[in-house]
């Protein structure tokens, strides 16, 4: 809405002089159903016949024959004059089924024209051109590339299409390529073999382990997800924490010590216990910790006593195991490896950008890293807009330009992490320009054609104004002169 319903005449104009066209699909039909929560809005009862819309179009939007149209009387005014447009109406990249490392670029270009078209499909990597390709299209085909020799380390790819045409938003295309960095982990323990082996087998992570004594030696911050084995310090870290048989601290309720406890209940539809059968596992001891307000209990005793809870704790992911695993079989069973990955996918980044692919107008959520001061988001063009890290995650909807945008993650006015995300505003719909006939509503046809005067009320005070004017100061003029 550019303006609430009024009868005001300048507030029309001026908010029509600042509307700005944007990037994203049209969505005509909730643009009807408002113009018909519009009727009657200029009072109860005034009027008998349907509302009259127009709608200004070249009709490329989709159906809307299950539309209830009544109350609406639509004049269709088509707008556009031909087809010559070809655009970019795909662009995908996975990792090569061979080596993942490599990435595979899936691009799709098509000639909505009625004559055929030549041009050139270029590829930039990171900004640098890496490829080109010639397309050759007959009237109304696609053709498909597949780009496979993408430099390793890639991140970011943007395909344009080279000449002009009548619709040039499509012409580019963006992709971002799924590399992220390794999850640093930081085992604090005296010495654990299961521990040790289950955490080097997860994929795309790097483990550092040190002994307790040395745990205030060093910046525990700058790590993703700290695993604490029977040791907890006072003062918990930034990051993502998982306590194993945690000792007694100012952070849980140690209420003694559980002699061999039966695991009662395991909340199976948990994605920390995704495909985890306990019904074998047997524990010698256990500590008997009181879980916070803040944790869910998902693996739970005969006694009530939590066997493993989490939550979210002052911005953190915390994960209590209250038991020495090596006090158990879980090590020696099959499920041990699948629950270790799943506990640990719950407790490192996802990636500070939610979703990388988007539409013009979407909203994305970035979380800071742990060790974040402030994060920067870097527009296609435009100033950048910088949020302080607040250890929860950041709302960003200024995405009306399509392109690539860039997320920076700093500490001490140092970059720590740069990640790209694409808002791309190609669809096979919008690139089809060409002038079509429209329906609305349950076989209601629209009235097409140029849109008819309307008789309506103008003001013309403004134009007696200047004459009123020239007619007093020739009043003046005369009466001077005479006098």
């Amino acid at each position: 809405m550019l303006a609430p319903t009024t009868e005001d005449r300048q507030a029309i104009g001026q908010a029509l002089d600042s509307a700005e066209p944007g990037f994203g699909a049209a969505d005509i039909q909730q643009a009807l159903i408002l113009a018909r929560s519009l009727e009657g809005s200029s009072g109860a009862g005034r009027r008998s016949a349907p509302t009259r819309v127009y709608l200004f179009s070249d009709g490329a939007f989709g159906d809307l024959s299950g539309l209830d149209a009544e109350g609406l009387d639509v004049r269709f005014v088509s707008v556009g004059v031909g087809a010559d447009n070809q655009g970019i109406t795909a662009l995908a990249a996975r990792p090569d089924p061979s080596n993942a490392r490599h990435f595979q670029l899936f691009a799709r270009v098509r000639n909505y024209a009625d004559s055929e078209a030549r041009s050139t499909l270029s590829l930039q990597v990171d900004g640098n051109l890496t490829e080109s390709r010639q397309v050759e299209l007959a009237p109304g085909a696609a053709q498909e590339f597949v780009f496979s020799d993408l430099p390793l380390g890639a991140k970011a790819v943007e395909a344009r299409l080279a000449g002009t045409d009548s619709f040039a938003l499509d012409n580019a295309a963006y992709a971002v390529l799924d590399v992220r960095r390794p999850t640093e982990v930081l085992l604090v323990s005296q010495g654990n073999l299961f521990l040790e082996k289950v955490l080097g087998l997860l994929p795309n992570s790097e483990v550092f382990r040190i002994q307790p004594r040395r745990y205030f030696s060093i910046d525990p911050d700058r790590y993703d997800v700290v695993v604490f084995d029977a040791f907890l310090p006072e003062a918990m870290p930034r990051g993502s924490v998982l306590a194993i048989n945690p000792p007694e601290s100012s952070h849980f309720i140690l209420e003694g010590e559980l002699r061999r406890p039966r695991i009662r209940r395991w909340e199976r539809d948990d994605p920390m216990l995704q495909f985890v059968d306990l019904r074998d596992v047997a524990v010698a001891r256990a500590q008997r910790i009181v879980a916070p307000g803040w944790a869910k209990t998902l693996i739970e005793a005969e006694d009530g006593s939590p066997l493993l809870f989490a939550g979210e704790n002052e911005g953190r992911r915390v994960a209590v195991l209250p038991f020495d695993i090596r006090q158990s079989n879980l090590p020696l069973a099959a499920a041990f490896p699948i629950f270790m990955a799943n506990v640990m996918g719950y407790l490192e980044p996802g990636g500070q950008v939610a979703l990388r692919d988007l539409r013009p107008g979407d909203a994305l959520s970035v979380a800071p890293l742990p060790q974040a001061e402030e994060v920067v988001i870097r527009r296609p063009s435009g100033p950048s807009r910088t949020f302080r890290a607040e250890g929860r995650p950041i709302s960003f909807d200024e995405t009306r330009e399509p392109g690539l945008y860039a997320v920076s993650q700093r500490a001490a006015g140092q970059t720590i992490l740069e990640e790209p995300f694409a808002i791309n505003a190609s669809d096979e719909m919008e690139s089809d320009i060409r002038p079509r006939a429209v329906s609305v509503g349950a076989g209601l046809a629209v009235q097409t054609g140029p849109a008819e005067l309307v008789p309506v009320n103008r003001e013309i005070w403004t134009w007696l104004v200047p004459a009123a004017l020239a007619l007093l100061l020739f009043e003046w003029f005369w009466f001077h002169r005479r006098s």
